[in-house]
């Protein structure tokens, strides 16, 4: 029997990290009346962690005899509660955003209780905290409390000066957040675009992006010394070089993010995240523009934050990190065809996906499926190959990532015509055809790619042919790596390099090998 139950509190447990967890036992402990007994909250938490997935029946049958489970529903919603409770405890000293916000839920009992010159001294010290910190959103907040007290006093505490002050006080916040706000809707249009759709292709949709990204981006000015949205400003700067195949620019502009975000680490304490997902684009790029030594550089700065977060760090910061050495790490192996590395990782990152499948982002997946499956391909190993792709193709969200999306259509084409697997060939070049005229994803490569595919696997072609054929493919695909939008499936699926190992009768891992020769000595 399907089970109906909600799961919400066996995967807040779950997410818990050995800290949090041993502070949720002291934290009920001291709010738990007797010492001699087990808390109910205690008991049910033991409990569902030593589950591997949640059944509720199966926790009401060891609960039984219980007077709680008479009202279950009203003991899981105060234990999810007391969770809750025990995190904000736990987080109230770590995180500058809790303790600006402790601040102001004491400025506003002291201002209550009529102690004003007590809330005065406690706006003050946290506007400091907010200053130095780039909280902006709790600063306004905290100036909001500063002219209530100016006028509970009907504005006689105060001289003009002050309120002047205060006033530009205000309004520098104000424009920075209108600034903040202009740069997020420019970077989620960005964002959007390449995460679901992909990068632009045509002369068309780079002027778009020029258009509606480029242009905008040039109109804003930041002010000096606004160190986040500096940072804000060179993030999407970098992406959207990256978006017009601009490479040096972007990564000049995530190298300039990298050195702002460690020489500030003050303004970025509550968000770690940013620093990870600056570097791994780093690391990314420096591959891009040929620069291994940058490359090496920014991938161990990576594997450092790893072991230092590895311990205390919060299961989502842990995520993304090892998310993201694994990517890098199958795409250098899928560069350098380093295969007894990958036979050292590929249990890890299928045991990684099998851990973590609902949490990672869908782009993030889809790009492990991807490459696991293209180093299948290479070695030979057709049916293993054809199991990631199957696995991408029905567990990713077309929508949510259409340009990797798109390449594991062709891959699994190409797997099935060296499985000679004809019948399901012809099949399934019908379907791709539509699949990617609809998603408008039906670019030169691909319409040669799928038309020297329909003619070799027709019924009544003559293998005596391939070799015509082969050449013949060859010679169009070299005048398409001369079209910019069109060396983007050449990163996915080189079906150039694949034509030419059937031609010369050499190993495509062996090409493909050479074509990157300059990433063999990368150190993991």
């Amino acid at each position: 029997m399907a089970n109906k139950y909600s799961d919400h509190m066996f995967q807040l447990i779950k997410s818990l990290t050995k800290a949090e967890k041993r502070y949720f036992k002291l934290f009920v402990a001291r709010h738990t009346s007797s010492a001699s007994s087990p808390n109910n909250a205690q008991v049910l938490f033991d409990l569902i962690e030593k589950m591997d997935f949640y059944d509720e029946e199966e926790l009401l049958e060891k609960l039984k005899g219980k007077a709680f489970i008479n009202k279950f529903s009203i003991t899981k919603a105060r234990l999810y509660n007391t969770i809750l409770k025990s995190l904000d405890a736990y987080y109230s000293e770590k995180s500058k955003n809790q303790l600006i916000r402790n601040e102001l839920h004491y400025i506003e009992i002291l201002f209550n209780k009529s102690l004003y010159k007590q809330c005065k001294k406690r706006i003050l010290s946290a506007k400091k905290q907010a200053v130095k910190y780039n909280k902006n959103n709790l600063l306004a907040v905290l100036i909001l409390w500063e002219k209530r007290l100016i006028e509970k006093d009907n504005y006689q505490s105060v001289d003009s000066q002050k309120i002047k002050i205060l006033s530009n006080e205000e309004q520098d916040i104000l424009k920075n957040l209108t600034i903040k706000s202009e740069l997020w809707e420019l970077k989620a249009l960005l964002f959007q675009q390449l995460n679901k759709i992909g990068r632009a292709r045509t002369n068309k949709e780079v002027g778009l992006l020029k258009n509606e990204i480029g242009k905008k981006l040039n109109e804003i000015k930041i002010p000096k010394n606004k160190i986040g949205l500096h940072y804000l400003f060179n993030h999407i700067q970098g992406a959207y070089c990256f978006a017009i195949y601009d490479y040096a620019s972007s990564l000049k502009s995530v190298l300039k993010t990298i050195k702002l975000i460690e020489e500030n680490p003050n303004e970025f304490t509550d968000e770690p995240n940013i620093l990870i997902s600056t570097l791994t684009n780093g690391v990314y790029l420096s591959m891009k523009n040929s620069d291994i030594d940058k490359a090496q550089e920014l991938y161990n700065k990576l594997k450092i934050l790893n072991k230092t977060h590895e311990e205390n760090g919060s299961k989502d910061l842990v995520l993304k990190i090892k998310s993201s050495l694994l990517s890098l790490e199958l795409l250098l192996v899928k560069l350098t065809c380093n295969f007894k590395r990958f036979d050292k990782i590929s249990p890890i990152i299928s045991k990684f996906i099998k851990d973590n499948k609902q949490k990672i982002n869908e782009s993030r997946l889809a790009f492990l499926y991807y490459n696991m499956a293209h180093i299948h391909f290479v070695q030979d190993q057709f049916n293993e190959s054809l199991k990631w792709t199957n696995s991408l193709l029905n567990d990713i969200d077309i929508d949510k990532a259409q340009e990797i999306y798109s390449f594991a259509e062709i891959l699994n084409l190409f797997i099935h015509l060296e499985l000679d697997n004809k019948e399901l060939v012809n099949y399934t070049i019908k379907s791709t055809k539509r699949f990617l005229k609809t998603r408008n994803k039906l670019f030169e490569y691909e319409t040669i790619v799928l038309k020297f595919i329909q003619k070799v696997s027709g019924y009544n072609f003559d293998k005596y042919d391939l070799e015509e054929q082969l050449e013949n493919l060859v010679l169009i695909l070299n005048s398409e790596t001369k079209n910019t939008y069109e060396n983007i499936p050449f990163e996915y699926f080189d079906c150039l390099a694949w034509a030419e190992s059937k031609l010369k009768n050499k190993n495509l891992s062996k090409i493909t090998k050479e074509q990157n020769i300059e990433f063999i000595g990368f150190r993991f």
